[in-house]
């Protein structure tokens, strides 16, 4: 077996994108590299250790028992080192490089605006590139190492080589047009003859939902299932159905407001976390300067307007610091 000061660290990245990736074409995209380059790079480290890392006669590309241990021994090393090189490099924060920020549709309105503005205003040379997306699309991208932040919800399951930060705790509440008197008691025993309105469920927030229902063992019939926040409560306010939402997407619909309360569930609380996931080699300075930023914006925007209007949300809704 060669010495490791043989490999370089081109080559670990490479075999950490294709183990992440689960293909050479994948994690050349992510990589923006050629497929043959990745295949170079993964040849010479194997011939390097004398040992396969990846099972090559399988679809989609699969780890070796070695090689799921070497990926678990050289990935926080790794980590390390892109963060020691972009900590070291102070002339990030002011270079024209592009900076790749992803968040949810929750901040669409005005949270992102107003950050796209600050950050601008601080960092007049960077180039910046924004998106909104779902969680789960920001999740993938960030995967694919295709953003440097992304402000989503959290999975159930952990994430390998990325740095998260809890920013806000959103709890689950019921959301009725504001002309109903019904409990939701009677909301989630099926007793009214207004219909549950559900987020579609290729999305995260669905999903979490409708587990937890299953563990309060409800069934509730649906009539339509929506892909977007604003349209599933302009529903509510026209008084087509009922939904479970979260105070950040109603701070997020003020069109609604007038026509549509929140009502809180009975018995379980239960919540979803709102965090900033970052690349391994994403400057600090930049993390902490996205994070202050948005607990203000939070604050201003969300908690405390939310907090004016249905005070017992003020232990529940909450900025996590």
């Amino acid at each position: 077996m060669a010495e490791m000061r043989d490999l370089s660290l081109k080559s670990l990245e490479v075999f950490q994108a294709c183990a992440r990736c689960g293909s050479l074409s994948a994690a050349a995209n992510a990589m923006a590299i050629s497929t043959s380059t990745i295949t170079h790079h993964i040849k010479k480290i194997e011939n390097h250790l004398g040992i396969e890392l990846f099972d090559h006669g399988k679809k989609p590309l699969s780890l070796t028992s070695t090689g799921e241990s070497f990926l678990a021994e050289i990935e926080p090393a790794l980590q390390i080192l892109r963060q020691a090189q972009a900590n070291a490099n102070a002339e990030v924060m002011q270079s024209g490089r592009q900076f790749r920020f992803g968040a949810i549709e929750d901040f669409e309105t005005e949270i992102v605006p107003d950050l796209a503005v600050f950050l601008n205003e601080k960092l007049p040379k960077m180039d910046f590139s924004y998106q909104i997306e779902t969680s789960l699309t920001l999740l993938d991208m960030m995967r694919d190492r295709a953003l440097d932040i992304g402000i989503m919800a959290r999975p159930s399951a952990p994430i390998a080589a990325m740095t998260y930060q809890p920013i806000l705790r959103d709890p689950f509440v019921i959301v009725v047009p504001e002309s109903c008197d019904f409990d939701a008691e009677q909301f989630l025993s099926g007793e009214t003859d207004i219909p549950y309105l559900q987020f579609h469920h290729s999305q995260m927030i669905s999903q979490q939902i409708e587990a937890q229902l299953q563990r309060m063992q409800i069934k509730l019939p649906k009539r339509m299932r929506l892909g977007n926040n604003a349209t599933l409560m302009a529903l509510v306010a026209a008084g087509s159905g009922w939904a479970i939402t979260t105070p950040l997407l109603y701070a997020h619909s003020k069109r609604s407001h007038g026509n549509v309360r929140l009502v809180n569930i009975p018995k379980q609380q239960f919540a979803r976390e709102i965090g900033i996931f970052s690349s391994d080699d994403c400057p600090n300075q930049m993390l902490e300067m996205v994070r202050a930023r948005l607990y203000e914006l939070l604050h201003l925007h969300a908690i405390e307007p939310v907090h004016t209007t249905y005070p017992w949300l003020k232990d529940h809704f909450t900025i996590i610091n």
